[in-house]
């Protein structure tokens, strides 16, 4: 009699390319929304019959924080069809960019002033307050370096005054 042993044989591993992550601007989150049109399976064997299967594909940025070609991963890729048992998926990543969201102040204040011959305003910011800010991030309104300047030194009603030099603080920022 021939002797007998036994041993395994495991599952091919195959990758998954044409994933793309979505670049989007900052909401607080991780998600990243992905486009699978081009997904492609690379290390099938001759004609196996092995699909991706798609429909749970979600993207997670690894921090919520603003950055380019920052890093996703994919992630509920599965497989499908007749050989699929003998596969095993490796889930991809991809990069994508998180940009800066666009804050407006809102309450901000220009005095009133007899004509000068100068464009320069005296501010307040006492109503002052931020408006786009993703809740529950912490972003103040940093006023300490602003200055104001008329669109010109004449006199005139609902004047035009430029601010610039306003900053963001807090954890967020």
């Amino acid at each position: 009699t021939q002797p007998t042993t036994t041993a395994d044989i495991t599952a091919k591993t195959l990758s998954v390319v044409g994933i793309t992550a979505d670049s989007r601007i900052y909401d607080a989150t991780t998600v990243a929304a992905l486009t699978t049109t081009s997904a492609a399976l690379v290390g099938v064997i001759g004609a196996d019959a092995v699909t991706l299967v798609k429909t749970s594909a979600a993207g997670a940025f690894a921090t919520k924080t603003i950055g380019l070609a920052k890093l996703v991963q994919v992630s509920g890729l599965t497989l499908g069809g007749a050989a699929a048992s003998n596969y095993a998926i490796t889930q991809p990543t991809t990069t994508a960019d998180i940009t800066a969201r666009a804050l407006t102040v809102s309450g901000a204040k220009a005095a009133n002033k007899a004509y000068d011959t100068n464009r320069t305003a005296t501010l307040s910011f006492g109503t002052a307050s931020l408006v786009g800010v993703v809740s529950p991030d912490v972003v103040t309104l940093v006023s300490g370096a602003a200055v104001g300047t008329f669109a010109d030194a004449n006199a005139g009603l609902n004047k035009a005054v430029t601010i610039t030099g306003l900053t963001l603080g807090g954890a967020d920022s």
